[in-house]
């Protein structure tokens, strides 16, 4: 049963507000006894009935400990440890203000632009990655924008793929719909790639169940021809079909799409900017040409002084006195 406007939880702590759209579990708008907005996550109703619905609940509270875990500002963070009411465990997380991914584009945005949004979620991903947690869907109405910088939001909790996507949608990794089949890291970053691709050309891209039934997916360069062929072979490599040959870690993806020159890698939650030792030290031999050049230019200079003043010190001394007349 989803429960409605008014109902309280943790002994009225929080008072629904109304059903928040979701494809894996039930997410509700919430407010607490300070009004303050928050977001409760359960499991769908429908799974009461199923024989592992114990283990399934069990799940569901080991993945919302390791997204816990995972203190990051582009994640989602949660506001206290798991509770029980009506037999069902919930997870209070913020409620992030702003807008989504998908509000912000509005035809296409700049490379540049969507590489800075995906760079974020990625170094998100990459930590909550470390702590064994997949997002699962990972699109551009996930994706909030809040004081210029972004927050993924709307974890699965669902691990090993136990419940099928509602719909299919271009941003679905094809192992997301084989309950068998094992999810990792590459899951999310076949989401990734083609949210990317939806920034980048304003199109959902073709579903991997289409892909699957021969309809091609169509480059990303193709639909924009602004795009570089790094990203837009980045993306492609992203999406492939085949999780073992897509990139399989956001770090190993990110370094094949981000500038050759200057690549930003992630180490944990830190940014380094690796450059080309032999562009160092290319740069090296022009400076000390410049302070060589430098110190001879104030050598002359010097030397140029010294010239002019030796002779006009003597001046004084050298005038003969001239004897006064006598009378």
């Amino acid at each position: 049963m989803v429960w409605t406007a008014k109902k309280q939880l943790l002994k009225g702590k929080y008072t629904i507000e109304e059903v928040l759209p979701s494809k894996s579990g039930i997410t509700y708008l919430a407010k607490n006894q300070s009004g303050v907005p928050a977001v409760i996550k359960t499991l769908n109703d429908e799974h009461r009935h199923d024989s592992d619905f114990q283990q399934l609940q069990q799940n569901f509270v080991t993945e919302a400990g390791k997204l816990a875990k995972c203190q990051h500002p582009h994640i989602v963070r949660l506001l206290e440890e798991p509770f029980l009411e009506d037999d069902l465990w919930c997870v209070a997380m913020e409620y992030i203000v702003g807008i989504d991914l998908t509000q912000r584009v509005r035809g296409i945005l700049r490379e540049e632009e969507a590489l800075h949004y995906i760079q974020q979620i990625s170094e998100g991903l990459s930590v909550a990655h470390e702590h064994h947690l997949v997002h699962q869907e990972v699109n551009p109405a996930n994706i909030i924008i809040r004081a210029g910088a972004t927050a993924l939001i709307n974890f699965a909790l669902i691990p090993n793929a136990q419940t099928r996507p509602e719909t299919e949608t271009g941003f679905t990794a094809p192992e997301l719909y084989v309950r068998t089949d094992k999810i990792a890291a590459y899951t999310d970053i076949y989401s990734l790639g083609a949210t990317l691709y939806n920034l980048l050309t304003g199109q959902i891209p073709v579903s991997a169940q289409e892909q699957i039934n021969n309809i091609p997916l169509k480059s990303p360069k193709e639909l924009n021809p602004l795009i570089s062929d790094r990203v837009s072979q980045g993306i492609l490599w992203a999406m492939l079909l085949d999780p073992k040959r897509r990139p399989q870690s956001v770090k190993e993806w990110l370094a094949e799409i981000c500038e050759p020159k200057s690549k930003s890698l992630l180490y944990g939650s830190v940014r380094v900017s690796i450059v080309n030792e032999k562009a160092n030290s290319q740069l090296v031999k022009p400076l000390t040409n410049i302070r060589s050049l430098a110190l001879l230019v104030v050598a002359v200079l010097g030397l140029i002084g010294v010239m002019f003043i030796i002779p006009q010190q003597p001046q004084s001394n050298l005038i003969t006195p001239v004897a006064s007349p006598t009378k």
